[in-house]
């Protein structure tokens, strides 16, 4: 009808990436992060702790951490104590309920076992945690309000991979992963996300409120491998220009490759959106995007308000 086609118009020039096949790629792994010191260092025996020596010049210091001793390594805010130190591998153990890790240490290696489960908690790595890995967590928020994210990374060098992402808010801002850190990596990840499907605000970050992964304002950014669901919320009414999205960033030298991204919702849905990005590459990735309304496999070009602006995108085999 006539208000469709001016919606339409007043949006932003896209290009639907029609599923062809998924590729196959090399799988990337994550190497734990250890330092090395002119000679090996003796520790006082702390409890929950025991010391691995990897070699001659390396220590590398291991840590489990479960419901009864996480105030001794996390305070009431949920930030890391000075127990907590750097070149650690924290391991979770059991349940989390109402419990964040705020990790402001560098060079950690956090992991969890076929225990962890963190309930109506966030992970945020501080911008001063830069080497930080995250992998084998299971999440699971529903209707939180005190955060909008799941996972949210400020830091360098942080790879976030193989993780388990439950997320689901009926309202406000709903994003499983957000990074603002330069040279990561998020890979190998499952995320299923239910969320609101509302207008979006342009005069701030000119975001959607439900996005599963995005990163914001930094480069080298590898986003591949991941298994993505993203639909409306139910018993939620979406506005005239609801959006909701797979992927979002607006950065630069960003690949995104390989995820396979399923996405329904009744108004204007987009698997990937690349508004705001430079030097871009989508390729294999495996797309299913279903709307009543409108719906793009990837968009690109600019937006009606000419701040946002793709530059030297690169799609392929998606």
């Amino acid at each position: 009808d006539t208000n469709d086609s001016q919606a339409i118009s007043e949006s932003v020039n896209v290009a639907s990436a029609d599923v062809i096949s998924q590729v196959d790629v090399t799988t990337q792994t994550n190497d734990v992060v250890t330092t090395t010191a002119n000679k090996p260092t003796q520790k006082k025996a702390i409890k929950n702790e025991k010391v691995v020596k990897k070699d001659d010049t390396t220590t590398n210091t291991t840590t489990n951490i479960n419901k009864d001793n996480y105030n001794t390594y996390f305070d009431s805010t949920g930030t890391t104590l000075d127990t907590i130190k750097e070149n650690t591998t924290i391991i979770l153990s059991g349940d989390f309920e109402d419990k964040n890790f705020q990790i402001t240490t560098p060079n950690l290696y956090i992991t969890g076992d076929d225990t962890t489960n963190i309930k109506n908690g966030q992970i945020r790595i501080d911008v001063a945690a830069s080497g930080v890995t995250l992998t084998n967590i299971k999440i699971n928020n529903t209707n939180i309000t005190s955060f909008d994210s799941s996972i949210e990374n400020s830091a360098e060098n942080v790879t976030i991979s193989n993780n388990n992402v439950f997320m689901e808010k009926v309202s406000g801002f709903t994003y499983a992963i957000r990074n603002y850190g330069a040279n990561t990596k998020i890979t190998q990840n499952n995320v299923t996300l239910n969320g609101p499907c509302t207008d979006i605000d342009f005069s701030g970050e000119g975001l959607a409120n439900t996005i599963a992964i995005v990163t914001l304002y930094c480069e080298n950014v590898s986003i591949a491998n991941n298994n993505v669901s993203v639909n409306q919320a139910n018993g939620t009414t979406p506005t005239s220009y609801g959006t909701i999205e797979c992927i979002d960033m607006k950065g630069k030298n960003i690949t995104v490759n390989n995820n396979t991204l399923s996405i329904k919702a009744k108004k204007f849905v987009y698997a990937v959106n690349a508004l705001g990005a430079e030097d871009v590459k989508i390729t294999n990735n495996k797309i299913h995007a279903e709307s009543e309304r409108y719906t793009a496999g990837v968009q690109y070009g600019t937006d009606y308000s000419g701040l946002y602006e793709s530059k030297g995108l690169y799609l392929a085999n998606n």
